[in-house]
């Protein structure tokens, strides 16, 4: 198995791809996914806020 070398030490390559594509499905990789789930964040976030404002009137 190829060992790759990277910032934390070595990384079997396999976990890193399986790494990878769980980060993928997530939702927590580079760019547009990245960009989508902090708007997705905020919008649930902003949703609670009001949910509990709208209780306490």
């Amino acid at each position: 198995m190829q060992r790759i070398q990277r910032g934390e030490g070595l990384v079997n390559a396999k976990e890193r791809k399986n790494h990878e594509s769980k980060a993928k499905k997530k939702g927590i990789w580079k760019g547009e996914n990245q960009r989508k789930r902090q708007q997705g964040d905020r919008n649930r976030r902003n949703g609670h806020r009001h949910d509990e404002e709208r209780r306490n009137r």
